[in-house]
């Protein structure tokens, strides 16, 4: 009888998993050698908005820091997966208030959400949309159980047999 462990991944590796899914917009915008960190958004008692809280270690970096928001656990609070970014204010020990150290000593500053800036995959280099360059030619598109035998010979020859123009436009313009 054998006994399975599961291995509980590490905070590195969980860090790791996240910043993966970013990496085709890190590599699109030319971005390499990045801080990323995931961080929780939260509303410290008395504000009216939320924040995400930097080490001072991270702030003095003198680099933008991007970031996702995530549980304590590390898993991401955004079914989109939004990328953020801060981005780097030499200023930043007077224009964000400090907490107070905690127990072992620890201050961070506080930096509203609304400072961070939302970065997305450059439009030119998201994949392209291959229904997109024919426009109004796709209002005779009909649901897949009205495809004809023509359009499934269209399909698997590789030749215009159809009678629809942009099923025909599709396999000439490959």
């Amino acid at each position: 009888m054998s006994i399975s462990v599961k291995k509980e991944m590490s905070t590195k590796e969980k860090i790791a998993l996240l910043k993966e899914k970013h990496q085709p917009i890190f590599d699109a915008l030319g971005l390499s050698n990045i801080y990323f960190y995931p961080k929780i958004a939260y509303r410290p008692y008395g504000k009216n908005e939320l924040y995400v809280s930097f080490f001072p270690s991270e702030l003095s970096k003198g680099s933008d820091i991007y970031t996702e928001f995530v549980s304590r656990e590390y898993v991401s609070e955004d079914s989109n997966r939004t990328l953020w970014m801060w981005r780097y204010n030499p200023h930043w020990e007077e224009e964000y208030e400090a907490t107070e150290p905690n127990d072992v000593g620890h201050v961070r500053y506080l930096v509203p959400v609304s400072e961070l800036i939302k970065i997305n995959m450059p439009k030119e280099k998201m994949t392209p949309d291959p229904f997109e360059s024919f426009g109004q030619d796709l209002m005779d598109d009909a649901p897949i159980d009205e495809m004809t035998i023509r359009d499934f010979a269209t399909i698997m020859t590789g030749r215009p047999l159809s009678t629809k123009s942009w099923l025909n436009k599709m396999i000439t313009e490959k």
